[in-house]
């Protein structure tokens, strides 16, 4: 069976170059190209039109284009088919211009012997090739991030219940807040908040190790355990320790080492309390309308759990406060702030916990907006390298 031969356009408008060209890849290739002929940009363009070639070969010197545009023009008018410069230029500076511009290649002329030749036009098809396939797998990557970005969203929380079910909003003795920020197209933040009666609710807030399309497929798991946990969810201690034991028997089975931290409280309307166990997570802040002054809810030295899916047998101990109407609880992950100036220097938890005293006068959606502005002007570039999550509870009248 015969082979197709190979189709290259040669630009070039010395007479003498280019059938110095042809003759050397006629003999260096026995027959295997069949090689096309123009001497202008124009004439390039024409043949562009009227038929597709496995690759070009073009001179930078043309009587109608000279120099980097020359490459750029018939780059616009053949933007899939490989290009190899072949150029009187030795100029180094120009030569990777045109390579990181998009050419396979920039040779000069007269310092390529002709088996090369042959070599650089099949490397720059097969190279091509190659490119086209990523660029055709990395799209369909981003369509499926894009619709897992979409699912991940829709798995958390946009209506929040109240208490008791029914009332308005604004009657609820429960107010919840809520910002994401995911560092990447999906992240490995979760939070969720659990109807336990008419009076108690659990917040759980989460992060899963890394960001990326692991750690949403541990959210995603994740969100389905807890409603499997329901029955045990208005104990957190023991909800803790059921949500260990799930992580335990899959994460490990990972190459990975991947592991949870996990934030779990129980908010009770009725008897105007707080309880909550942690598994290797910051304590939120807690703002008491008393007094307004911003401090960790759970004080230094309180017992707390490790992190979530790697030890069998963990303990979560419980810690139980008070609370009163208009106080706020600030649950958030650590990305916020992890987050580095240029300096390499963390924004850090005291600093958070002075950024809120600031702003702990301002309604909890202008308190996150401002909290988020504040940490990303420290950092670098502006934005944060981990995913961030914020999620607040405010505490209304009698129920």
């Amino acid at each position: 069976m015969s082979v197709p031969l190979i189709q290259i356009l040669l630009v070039e408008d010395s007479v003498p170059d280019a059938t110095l060209l042809r003759e050397t890849l006629a003999q260096a290739a026995s027959g295997q190209f069949a090689v096309t002929t123009v001497d202008s940009l124009a004439a390039a363009r024409e043949c562009l039109r009227q038929k597709n070639y496995d690759v070009i070969l073009a001179d930078l010197g043309l009587p109608d284009s000279h120099g980097a545009a020359s490459f750029e023009r018939l780059r616009q008018h053949a933007p899939v088919t490989p290009i190899i410069v072949l150029t009187g230029l030795n100029d180094e500076e120009l030569a990777v211009r045109i390579v990181n511009a998009g050419a396979q290649d920039y040779l000069v002329k007269g310092r390529v012997p002709g088996d090369l030749l042959v070599r650089a036009l099949r490397y720059a098809i097969v190279r091509q090739r190659i490119e086209h396939e990523l660029q055709r797998r990395n799209e369909e990557m981003a369509k499926d991030l894009a619709m897992a970005r979409e699912f991940q969203q829709a798995f958390l929380p946009r209506k929040f219940p109240t208490f008791p079910p029914g009332v308005a909003p604004a009657q609820s003795a429960l107010h919840f807040y809520q910002a994401y920020w995911p560092s990447s197209a999906v992240g490995g933040d979760f939070f969720s908040v659990i109807p336990l009666d008419d009076t108690r609710a659990g917040i759980f807030l989460c992060d899963v190790m890394g960001h990326g399309i692991r750690a949403a497929l541990v959210t995603a798991m994740i969100r389905g355990l807890l409603e499997e946990l329901r029955p045990c969810a208005d104990e957190p201690s023991r909800f803790l320790t059921e949500l260990n034991h799930a992580l335990f028997d899959v994460l490990p089975a990972s190459d990975t080492t991947m592991f949870v931290t996990a934030f779990y409280l129980v908010a009770d309307t009725r008897a105007r309390t707080l309880t909550w166990a942690t598994a290797g997570h910051p304590s939120p802040l807690f703002i008491p309308r008393a007094t307004g002054q911003v401090r960790p809810l759970s004080p230094p030295g309180t017992p707390t759990g490790p992190v979530l899916g790697l030890f069998e047998r963990p303990d979560f101990p419980a810690a139980t406060a008070g609370v009163a109407p208009g106080d706020f609880v600030l649950l958030f992950t650590d990305g916020l702030y992890e987050a580095l100036n240029p300096a390499g220097v963390e924004f850090g938890l005291a600093n958070l916990e002075t950024c809120v005293q600031t702003l702990a006068t301002l309604p909890p959606p202008a308190l996150f907006n401002e909290l988020l502005a504040t940490v990303c002007r420290f950092a670098a570039p502006g934005t944060f390298a981990d995913d961030v999550c914020l999620l607040g509870v405010g505490f209304g009248g009698p129920v």
